[in-house]
């Protein structure tokens, strides 16, 4: 199929409207969503940690660097890290940043345990696709500790 320039331009602007709005509805849900377009790139859901401190809440928090995470080795993508903060007593995620090789894809699976309002270790108990960055989501999960 042949089309033309003001067709491509009219769905690229349609396909930026959708993705506007499902932003908005995701915001509404779980609060601040964020795909950084950086190289490593970015992706963002909910609190940043000082943020999550600011409450008073008890926290659990983990992170994996991403030399340590399989498939960003496989593809020599080792900058950046994933990182999670959790509620210590209700277990919900409160925030997670993933900054490397498809973490602005990974980044999807703890939006949507946010959304469902489903602690973090049905996350953890998960068995993702191999090889992918997300994969070791459980893992890091599994290796949650107190936040001082």
């Amino acid at each position: 199929m042949i089309m033309n320039s003001m067709a491509v331009s009219s769905l690229r602007e349609s396909h930026i409207g959708i993705e506007a709005r499902m932003m908005a509805s995701a915001v509404a849900l779980v609060g601040t969503v964020a795909r950084g377009v950086v190289d490593p790139p970015l992706g963002r859901v909910g609190m940043i940690e000082s943020q999550a401190r600011a409450t008073g809440r008890p926290l659990l928090g983990a992170q994996r660097p991403m030399s340590r995470v399989g498939r960003a080795i496989e593809k020599d993508e080792t900058q950046g890290l994933m990182k999670v903060t959790v509620d210590a007593e209700t277990h919900k995620i409160m925030g997670a940043a993933f900054l490397g090789t498809g973490g602005d894809e990974a980044i999807h699976g703890i939006v949507d345990i946010m959304n469902a309002g489903a602690p973090y270790t049905v996350l953890q108990r998960d068995m993702p696709i191999h090889p992918t960055v997300s994969e070791l989501i459980p893992t890091m999960l599994g290796e949650l500790e107190p936040i001082r």
